[in-house]
């Protein structure tokens, strides 16, 4: 009983899109026919349990479904973690690298490039049906129509070829892996015939495959850098190269470079352009109050990134479905010539997740994993920076007349994703959280966030120091050191008996230290600083 409990709450938990890509990830357990009458997740739960693959001794797959779908937060329910699950993977995983790459494809295929798949395929398929299907739909008939399979990616290569270089990378990344996969499996193969008994037969290599050498594969694994810009995973024997995808949590101290004994290196900074800034302020919404104050945070935000040498952008009350759009635009950009990237979000919140205009959720996750080395090139071995002004969660203590960026402050209940959850599993990142888990966010109706306030005091207080006897002295702090002071100032802000605690999470592997701009010198942000 309990375990349909389980299963009958995250249904409850789970959309439409999320039940779709339940069902695409499902293809290769539940016949077409099965599938093709789902409206739910609880269908799909008793159709695994069906053909044995469910039970309350083994829910294993669903795990898996859900953390493939990023829905981290609904592994608790089953009492897994996400870094449990990650572990498992590799032994337990049972839905095929293929499918998998697929799903992530369409992850990162827009609403127009689906217009040009269509366009592109107007001979191969059914036009009247074709135009009103999902990309995952499309997906699942060009395997139908045998124009697509897990041997036969030459026609979906060429098609995005002419729709996206990145996501002919990503075939080509899972082309690299699965090549790497049946080698692993012919030497392991020489050495133990009895080896694949009892494998599936997706793993057992193929031997058309051109894989004859591990120094080949290596090769190949150079060359494909080359081309795509970052590492990819390659099994070597040798730990001289670093993978910029690799897990952060995985490293242990003695892999790390003998150059950390001696102090952090610094990312560099010193190229074409300091990098591109992405704010996104949403005021207005359908039915809840505007968020005021938050004006001020994005002016003020402008006007210090600008200061500090990146181009900004400000877009104002975005509902869910362009706040995707705006991150897919900008995670499609070259950052060749640029040496960071930066977005802050301002608005409503619950935990893990921001609010568009138009009431609907977005995990954060979903926004920074645009920006891993895989999904956007130019940017690996770049920092990514991301603050969030958000509220997350309603944990409060004794009201006081002050708002505060939590969309349904009459619920009590902790939802608690946790603020690595948020983070992707890849080098370069920081994610600055307005507030812990769980709390509310504060905003002030004339001055701003407590936060971004005190984000943006610290950047243009901590980058350039002051002027002594004619001397421009500075302190070169780096970002974190910056944050730790931002969570010393927001922790001593009170209103009433309300306290409010900011979080930072990273995956930098360097300081980040902002140079100091030519303007520092006479610049002043009056509105900022008098607060």
């Amino acid at each position: 009983m309990a375990f349909l409990s389980q299963l009958l709450d995250v249904d409850q938990e789970l959309g439409n899109e999320d039940v779709e890509a339940l069902k695409f990830l499902c293809t290769d357990f539940i016949t077409t026919k099965k599938l093709k009458e789902v409206q739910s997740a609880q269908k799909i739960f008793q159709l695994l349990m069906d053909e044995d693959l469910l039970s309350e001794e083994d829910v294993f797959l669903v795990v898996e479904l859900l953390y493939i779908i990023r829905q981290y937060s609904l592994l608790r329910k089953f009492n897994y973690t996400k870094e449990e699950v990650q572990g498992l993977l590799c032994t337990r995983g049972r839905v095929s690298a293929y499918r998998q790459m697929l799903y992530e494809l369409s992850e990162n295929i827009t609403s127009d490039d689906q217009k040009s798949i269509l366009f592109l395929l107007m001979n191969e398929l059914p036009r009247n049906q074709a135009n009103n299907m999902s990309i995952l739909q499309l997906l699942a008939l060009l395997e139908k129509r045998d124009y697509i399979s897990k041997n036969k990616l030459e026609n979906l290569e060429r098609v995005c070829a002419k729709i996206s270089p990145d996501l002919v990378k990503r075939i080509a990344k899972y082309k690299l892996e699965k090549g790497s996969a049946s080698l692993s499996l012919q030497e392991t193969s020489s050495q133990k015939p009895s080896a694949l008994e009892h494998r599936e037969p997706e793993e057992i290599s193929n031997p058309s495959l051109p894989f004859p050498t591990l120094a080949y594969t290596t090769e190949l694994a150079e060359s494909f850098h080359e081309h795509v810009g970052i590492v990819q995973h390659i099994a070597e024997k040798d730990d001289n190269a670093k993978n910029v995808t690799s897990q952060f949590a995985a490293l242990s101290l003695d892999q790390v470079p003998q150059e950390a004994n001696m102090g952090l290196s610094c990312y560099k900074m010193n190229r074409q352009s300091r990098g591109r800034c992405l704010i996104i302020n949403n005021i207005q919404f359908r039915r809840h109050n505007e968020r005021t104050g938050s004006q001020k945070d994005a002016d003020d935000l402008k006007n210090v990134f600008n200061w500090l040498g990146l181009e900004v952008k400000v877009a104002v009350n975005l509902n869910t479905i362009e706040i995707l759009d705006i991150v897919k635009d900008y995670r499609n950009m070259d950052y060749t010539n640029h040496d960071c990237f930066v977005c802050c979000i301002l608005s409503h919140g619950e935990s893990g997740q921001i609010t568009g205009t138009d009431e609907n959720n977005i995990p954060i996750c979903k926004i920074t994993s645009h920006f891993t080395a895989v999904n956007c090139p130019s940017l690996a071995d770049k920092p990514k920076l991301f603050f969030i002004q958000a509220c997350q969660g309603t944990r409060t203590q004794i009201g006081v007349p002050i708002e505060v960026d939590a969309i349904n402050p009459q619920n009590s209940e902790d939802c608690g994703v946790s603020l690595s959850e948020s983070i992707p599993d890849d080098a370069d990142f920081l994610l600055g959280m307005a507030t812990v888990d769980g709390y509310y966010a504060f905003r002030d109706l004339k001055e701003g966030t407590w936060y971004i306030q005190a984000l943006c005091t610290n950047l243009m207080n901590m980058v350039p120091r002051f002027w002594t006897s004619g001397i421009l002295e500075t302190i070169h702090e780096d970002i974190l050191s910056i944050l730790t002071k931002v969570n010393e100032d927001v922790s001593r802000k009170k209103s009433g008996r309300r306290k409010q605690m900011p979080q930072p999470a990273y995956t930098l592997r360097k300081k980040l230290v902002f140079p100091v701009p030519n303007n520092a010198i006479n610049h002043s942000f009056q509105s900022i600083t008098s607060n």
